[in-house]
């Protein structure tokens, strides 16, 4: 996708899969009746400020037939941007929809969740919106809810009573789900373990939920048939307890698990793993699909850690550059010892 200035863009055009900078709600009046986006399939207006007026010209223009991918993340909208699209009229081939991080209220979801004007939707990434008790509710009994197939849920702060409609939603079509930072704990577990829909998962992002190691064998040692990507960054799997039977234990679950054999994508970062830990990662018999294992921001790991994970998993385990450094420079001697990172630098992530 390529960044462009909206100005340039409604001047010459641009590329099928666009990034456009500093929209305002004039210029998403103008950008509607630009004959330019009729070959966008991607459009991503990211941090712009987009009102109703705006969002009514983009919903009704002729020129989004064919648009596929529609991102209003960060445009500080409100319910008139979300009731405009539920009253579009060609926005016919919309597939997903990226709402993250704006105003909305219980009008406007209700007003999207139960529209008939956008068929093909099948990826809703609502995070870090406040969708209260009637929108959770809202959302997970509407229509809408049975046609997704991915679901972002991250940082929406739900209540029990919110999550407890999501595990008994009716949701036929889901494969991935994101439950980043929404505060699941044992008795919210519960529910997803007895949800028939979980076993049809492809991916699972968990991360940011802290839960007992007892809770989270159980995770673990629930048959997850067709998952292929999970996520448990900083869910505190931590080091092993030495007093806590094998039955309780988080990693040893993991390790012993046959119940992920399509996993392709599991990641552990900022779980505070020491070498203990990798050990026994290292002897998993249920994770010989794995090709890519994260263990960034795992400082405990150490060179001992690090080895025992590198000799099981190879190529796929991404590692803290911090221990991977310090490998490299006891294991080749430098002139020079290499310089530090930018404070400010971060690790890539898996998304599970």
């Amino acid at each position: 996708m390529q960044n462009m200035d909206a100005s340039a863009f409604l001047s010459d055009g641009g590329p099928n899969e666009v990034r456009l900078d500093g929209v305002t709600d004039a210029i998403a009046r103008k950008l509607g009746a630009c004959a330019h986006l009729a070959t966008v399939t991607a459009l991503d207006l990211t941090g712009g400020r987009i009102g109703d007026n705006g969002a009514a010209a983009l919903a009704e223009s002729p020129h989004v037939r064919g648009l596929r991918s529609l991102s209003l993340s960060q445009c500080h909208a409100k319910d008139g941007v979300l009731i405009a699209l539920a009253q579009s009229g060609t926005l016919v081939s919309l597939r997903t929809l990226d709402l993250d991080r704006n105003e909305f209220g219980a009008r406007g979801w209700k007003a999207l969740t139960h529209t008939s004007a956008l068929p093909a939707l099948e990826d809703l990434r609502v995070p870090s919106n406040e969708l209260g008790a009637t929108g959770w509710k809202t959302l997970f009994t509407s229509p809408l809810i049975a046609r997704l197939e991915a679901l972002d849920l991250a940082m929406t702060r739900p209540t029990r009573a919110g999550l407890d409609a999501l595990f008994e939603a009716n949701v036929p079509r889901l494969r991935e789900l994101r439950l980043m930072m929404v505060g699941l704990d044992e008795s919210a577990l519960d529910g997803l373990l007895a949800w028939p829909a979980r076993q049809r998962l492809t991916g699972l992002d968990l991360s940011h939920n802290t839960l007992p190691p007892h809770a989270t064998a159980r995770l673990i040692a629930a048959p997850w048939p067709v998952l292929e990507r999970l996520s448990l960054r900083a869910t505190g799997l931590g080091a092993l307890d030495p007093d806590a039977p094998p039955v309780l234990d988080a990693l040893t679950a993991l390790a012993h698990t046959t119940g992920f054999p399509a996993l392709r994508s599991l990641d552990l970062s900022a779980n505070g793993l020491t070498p203990e830990a990798a050990k026994v990662l290292a002897q998993a018999k249920g994770l010989r699909a794995v090709e890519e294992l994260d263990a960034l921001e795992n400082p405990r790991l150490g060179d001992e850690g690090q080895r025992a994970l590198r000799k099981r998993f190879g190529a796929a385990v991404r590692l803290p550059v911090a221990s991977a450094v310090a490998a490299v420079t006891k294991t080749t001697p430098q002139k020079n010892p290499p310089a530090a990172a930018p404070a400010n630098r971060k690790p890539r992530v898996s998304e599970g």
